[in-house]
């Protein structure tokens, strides 16, 4: 095997008995489950306070027009929908799970498993489907979330940037092509 495959299935597998021992250690006897509940409630209550509204689409768009000669707006545009998608993911996930726990409505097994990962520091599978791959914790990752809603809102304020941090975008490819 060449060297960098066998690095690659070293981490892989460090990495999946390390979440291995992570889920067992969630079910282990001792603690309760309001324990449980109360952690899922306050991190929920702080991923939603420092996670921003959506972007208004409509008005980036008058802002930036679509058009041939300025390609990036394209691009502006195409990001701000998909991060508007991961916005509205996790805080409706968010409010779901918060409403499980009140008992306000059943808790989805969608909902059940992203509150098990969050307790266990883990991104949930439905941000992923919904955002970009991460292979940070959860605190890590929102702070990544943070920061590149931030760079998508200051080129919205101040206007396109003169430096691009490629891996703030969704689509790479997309801004690669757009750009040229």
């Amino acid at each position: 095997m060449h060297d960098n495959a066998a690095i690659t299935k070293e981490i892989n597998e460090t990495r999946e008995t390390l979440l291995a021992i992570l889920s067992t250690m969630n079910q282990a006897g001792g603690g309760s489950a309001d324990g449980m509940d109360k952690i899922a409630t306050d991190l929920a209550d702080s991923i939603l306070e420092d996670i921003p509204e959506p972007f208004d689409t409509r008005s980036a768009e008058q802002q930036y027009p679509i058009m041939y000669n300025e390609s990036m707006n394209t691009v502006l545009t195409q990001e701000l929908e998909r991060y508007n998608g991961l916005i509205n993911c996790i805080k409706k996930s968010l409010r779901d799970m918060k409403k499980a726990i009140k008992g306000e409505i059943l808790m989805s097994e969608n909902v059940e498993h992203a509150m098990i990962s969050m307790c266990d520091g883990q991104i949930p599978a439905m941000w992923i489907g919904a955002g970009f791959n991460s292979l940070r914790p959860l605190g890590s990752y929102i702070k990544d979330v943070k920061i590149r809603l931030a760079f998508f809102d200051e080129w919205i304020e101040k206007g396109i940037p003169q430096v691009f941090w490629i891996n703030k975008f969704f689509f790479t490819h997309g801004f690669l092509t757009g750009a040229l």
